[in-house]
């Protein structure tokens, strides 16, 4: 009985072993089949587009600008819908730059997308770019498909080398370095004393051209001298008897400084007339004594008489004997002209 057992069971794996034998064989024998390339069998990229970073430099030093190169190569049948942004802070990279998207047409069909970054890392160690979805489409199909691009790793080096303490020696001890110091209270002091003497010397200089501006050219001749004179009459509004007085003292004053010889304040008006009457002087003709003596007797009436005039009078003299002075003496009075006439005369 348990023989027969046995033998069945022999039997049943030998079956066993050959059925499983022919279908190796058939497997080996069957090639396998490939599929047609359509949207719904594709499940990577390597298959149709090629997308990659690239970079001349996986090791750049803290804050290094590093070159990063994102190519997709697209074949004819695929068009581009998306294309991955690039923000400021990009996971651990900064983006300092980014290029314009530029494109190559190859021999095949080929469609070569190229854009160029600048990027930084601002700490030692590895880092990944981040993932970047490049979004694509098949000719006469509405879906739209991602895939990322290879991503690559850059590694920060530290500029930090390990130290061992134990190694390390003692630096000998160095002298402190002497610096120049100057104290605050000297600083303040330099400094209020340069500020005062800038305001002692601004003061000067603004009083200076004030009283130069304040100086009044002194007349130099007689003529000058008279008319000034009568202008500073006119201004001192003073009483009328006064007027006739100061008017008189200032002709004789005038005919003084004219003829030295001629000592008019101590003379009388008949003698200091007829003095002048015989000097024969071409300046003082028979009209212009006669109107000098008519002046000075007035004036003398006023003086010695104590007759009291009135403003009027007082005017017409100071007027008559601007004119007088005038007439006499043409010599630099062209320019005292402007100032004195517009005050002198009295209506």
């Amino acid at each position: 009985m348990t023989r027969n057992v046995f033998s069945g069971l022999f039997v049943c794996l030998g079956m066993v072993s050959f059925f499983i034998a022919l279908l190796s064989i058939s497997a080996q024998a069957t090639p396998e089949v490939t599929p047609e390339i359509t949207p719904d069998v594709i499940t990577s990229i390597d298959d149709l587009i090629v997308a990659a970073f690239t970079t001349t430099n996986t090791a750049p030093l803290t804050g290094q600008p590093t070159d990063l190169t994102l190519s997709i190569v697209v074949p004819a049948n695929i068009q581009l819908v998306g294309w991955p942004e690039f923000p400021e802070s990009w996971g651990a990279f900064v983006i300092g730059q980014v290029g314009e998207p530029e494109t190559e047409v190859t021999t095949a069909g080929d469609t070569i997308y190229r854009q160029a970054l600048v990027v930084y890392l601002w700490a030692p160690g590895e880092y990944t770019t981040p993932e970047a979805l490049i979004g694509y489409r098949f000719a006469n199909s509405e879906d739209t498909y991602y895939v990322p691009a290879r991503a690559i790793t850059f590694n920060v080096p530290t500029v930090l080398e390990s130290l061992d303490l134990n190694t390390l020696s003692r630096q000998p001890n160095r002298p402190p370095i002497d610096f120049f110091y100057i104290p605050t209270y000297v600083i303040a002091v330099f400094i209020t004393i340069l500020v005062g003497t800038v305001w002692v010397y601004l003061r000067l200089v603004e009083k200076y051209r004030t009283r130069a501006a304040q100086i009044i050219t002194i007349p130099k001749t007689p003529a000058e001298i008279v008319l000034a004179r009568l202008a500073e009459i006119k201004k001192q509004s003073l009483s009328p008897a006064p007027v006739c007085i100061s008017v008189a003292d200032s002709l004789r004053t005038y005919i003084q400084g004219c003829y030295v010889d001629i000592p008019a304040q101590e003379m009388t008006t008949a003698e200091l007339v007829d003095t002048l009457r015989r000097a024969s002087v071409v300046q003082f003709d028979s009209a212009r004594l006669d109107e000098l003596r008519r002046l000075l007797e007035q004036a003398d009436l006023v003086k010695f008489a104590n007759i009291q005039p009135d403003k009027r009078l007082a005017g017409r003299m100071l007027k008559w004997a601007y004119r007088w002075v005038k007439a006499v003496d043409q010599s630099g009075l062209e320019e005292t002209e402007k100032v004195v006439e517009s005050e002198v005369y009295v209506e």
